[in-house]
């Protein structure tokens, strides 16, 4: 069964919004139900790593600030 360190090496190359990779790409990586990857990226959020997620691009380790905010922007909107 996959974990959160497996899912942070993958998520280690995917920097930037422009190189996100999909719930779905990452399940199929990871061999588990796209509910764990939810689950496991909560995790790492709680131990402070910076993983956003947006739907155009899907997920990946925030580079600076910008993307942070727009991350943040989409929650709260969705939040809301």
């Amino acid at each position: 069964m996959a974990n959160k360190h497996q899912l942070l090496s993958i998520l280690s190359s995917h920097i930037g919004q422009d190189h996100g990779i999909s719930a779905h790409q990452l399940a199929l990586a990871l061999d588990v139900p796209e509910r764990q990857i939810r689950s496991l990226v909560s995790e790492l959020r709680e131990e402070g790593h910076a993983i956003a997620a947006l739907p155009e691009s899907g997920y990946f380790v925030e580079q600076d600030a910008a993307e942070l905010e727009s991350c943040c922007a989409f929650l709260r909107s969705r939040a809301l």
